[in-house]
Formats: structure tokens, sequence, C-alpha cells
């Protein structure tokens, strides 16, 4: 589901249908109203396209999700008109978990709700908790319109035990990002005080080509000339002469694996050198060992 307005239709919402969206499943376009120039198919919604009102916009979608949605799916991405996604990489780290699970992934920040900038997912369980739950209870669920839509989100699915996936590598690198490619890659940014560090659920360290995992995921803030550039890279651009091996599955885990599922939960919590942490060997031999 991505979040638009009429502002944007053409010039980013399109662009998301014509690069990353055409890979999807099913790709849901949010708003308030239908596009007049016909470009992309709206879901609307009955809610006035403002900042202020990103939370019943977010219930709304999430319910129509449920109504219409909930058995055709697995996984249930929320995303904006400018974050850019490579689905491959998604669909490879989600092959692992069981959609049986109340689950939500993304990029988490250190008040503990996950980036919605970034695109975040809700396993087929936790949509539907959100829905039957969460929603209708007022004491543990906001009923208001207002609010930061991720934070609120975050706070219902806490109330009723969602598990919140930690996302990162086995090298504790993101995969998801609430910044565009430029600013993470811009290896003169040194400012530690900007909120992407000091927000952070985990501590960054590195700017430039250490900056992702090279398995990431989302990208958010992408201009529309960004967005067509991560496709011509990524599906235009031919390299010859060179081999890439097709890495095999993840080991899929069970219902009842929950106390492995995610072993590198506290690592790199909140610490000033988390990319150099001497455990690093022993995470990826614990990863070894989950395969």
């Amino acid at each position: 589901m991505i979040y638009t307005y009429e502002q944007n239709f053409k010039e980013k919402a399109y662009l998301v249908k014509r690069t990353w969206g055409k890979r999807c499943n099913n790709l849901l376009f949010m708003s308030n109203m239908t596009d007049p120039n016909n470009l992309i198919d709206i879901t609307v919604l009955n809610v006035t396209e403002s900042r202020d009102t990103l939370w019943k916009k977010t219930k709304l979608s999430f319910q129509h999700a449920y109504e219409h949605h909930l058995k055709d799916y697995d996984w249930f991405l929320k995303a904006d008109d400018d974050t850019y996604v490579i689905m491959e990489n998604l669909r490879y780290y989600l092959y692992q978990y069981p959609t049986e699970l109340p689950l939500l992934f993304g990029y988490q920040f250190r008040r503990n709700f996950m980036s919605g900038g970034a695109g975040y997912i809700l396993s087929r369980e936790a949509v539907r908790i959100f829905n039957e739950k969460a929603l209708k209870d007022k004491e543990k669920c906001s009923q208001s319109d207002d609010g930061a839509e991720d934070a609120e989100m975050a706070s219902c699915l806490s109330a009723f035990n969602v598990t919140f996936g930690d996302t990162r590598d086995e090298f504790l690198k993101e995969r998801f990002f609430p910044l565009d490619l430029d600013f993470l890659l811009n290896e003169e940014f040194t400012d530690k005080d900007f909120w992407y560090y000091t927000d952070a659920q985990y501590v960054h360290n590195e700017t430039g080509l250490e900056c992702c995992s090279n398995t990431a995921i989302a990208f958010h803030y992408e201009s529309p000339v960004h967005m067509l550039v991560f496709e011509y890279l990524l599906y235009h651009m031919k390299k010859n002469q060179i081999q890439l091996k097709i890495p095999d599955l993840p080991k899929k885990f069970s219902v009842d694996d929950t106390k492995i599922m995610f072993p590198r939960k506290n690592i790199g919590l909140y610490q000033k050198n988390s990319s150099q942490i001497t455990a690093n060997n022993q995470i990826k031999q614990n990863v070894i060992n989950l395969k």
C-alpha cells in the first residue's frame, strides 16, 4: 500500500507504478480521490489529506487490506510515494518467517516504532490482530485521527504482543532506511547530533560504501530522478563477463522458533562502536547454525 495525494499522483506515485511497484503481487495507492489523469488506480479513502490525519489514513488503509485482501497475501507493506523498495531483497528476507506469527518489520527508532517513510511490513496475523483487537480497544489503541502514524501503529501492535523484528543483516547493517541513498553515501556528513543517529534504535557509525547492508530493502525521500536511477542500475544496466551466483534461500523458521528468530536483537543497541563489535564472528556463526 502506497500513501499518496493529488499533487504527487503524476510526479511520484506514477513512478512507483513504473518502477518497483510493478514487482509487487498487488499494488494499492491510498488517497482521498481518484487520479484525474488515470495514471494510477486509487483506493479512495474517506480522509482529508494532511500530515495531521495520517493515523486515520493508516487505520482505513489496513482496514481495507483486512476486509478485501487478508486471505490473498502473506505480508502487507506500507510505504510512501517517495520510497524505493528492492522487492527481491524484501521477499528473500521475509521468506524465512511464518506469517502465522504476529510480526512487524522495518527501520526501528529508539522510541520503539518502525519508520513509516522507510516502509514497514505486517504479517497476515499482525494485520488480523490490528483490525480484530487493537482498533477495537479504546484504551490501548488511539481512536483519534491525528498522531504520528508509525508511532501509533507500533503502540497498538505492541499492546497485543506483536513482535518487532530486527531487520539488520549478519554484519549489523541496516536494510531499511528513513533517508535517501545520497545522504547515506556522503562520507563528509559527520553530525552525530542529527536525528538519524540520535533517534536510532541501533547506533550507526558508517557512511559511504559501508553505510548499508548488501541486501538493503528500502530507501526513503528518493527524488523522481533517483527512482529512475535505482531502476536503471538494478534492472537495465548490464555488466559483461560477470556471473552472479543466486544465493540459496534461508532456512524457514517454524512458529516454535521464536526464541532463535532474532538472535541479534540487542547487539549494537545504543553502543558507540557497534560497527566494531568483537562479537561479529560469533553472530555470523549463529546465523550459519540457523541455516
